[in-house]
């Protein structure tokens, strides 16, 4: 089994065997800010560690998880429901994320959020020649 490290500021490896990261995983919220940082933000980082990351009290980890191109799109809605109207609205301009979730945030209860959902719904169905609409 071929295994990723990541070292994180305090020079931790997070990423090695699933099992040993599993077990770090766990414990997630006692890393440092920035190490948390690091490691939702880090391109290499499975998406279960990101999927635990999601949950992170900071809202700026949570932001780094919603940018994240590794985030399952599980994760995604679950932060597509966030409390946080920030996490929503980064999740609304990114035009990378399922469709479905985009949906879901043009009917948000924050209008920013909606209206912001609705344009990139909007910006993505006009990237899409004709040929391939149904």
């Amino acid at each position: 089994m071929k295994a990723a490290v990541i070292s994180v500021g305090s020079g931790i490896p997070i990423v090695g065997s699933r099992h040993r990261v599993k077990n770090m995983a766990i414990s997630m919220e006692s890393f440092e800010l920035n190490d948390a940082n690091y490691i939702a933000s880090h391109a290499d980082t499975p998406a279960f560690v990101l999927h635990r990351l999601a949950k992170h009290c900071n809202v700026d980890v949570r932001l780094a998880v919603a940018d994240n191109k590794n985030t399952h799109t599980l994760t995604t809605m679950q932060l597509a429901l966030d409390n946080n109207p920030d996490i929503r609205y980064a999740l609304a301009e990114n035009h990378q994320i399922d469709s479905n979730i985009l949906n879901v945030l043009a009917m948000d209860d924050n209008p920013f959020v909606a209206d912001r959902a609705q344009k990139t719904l909007s910006r993505l169905n006009q990237a899409v020649p004709a040929q391939y609409l149904l």
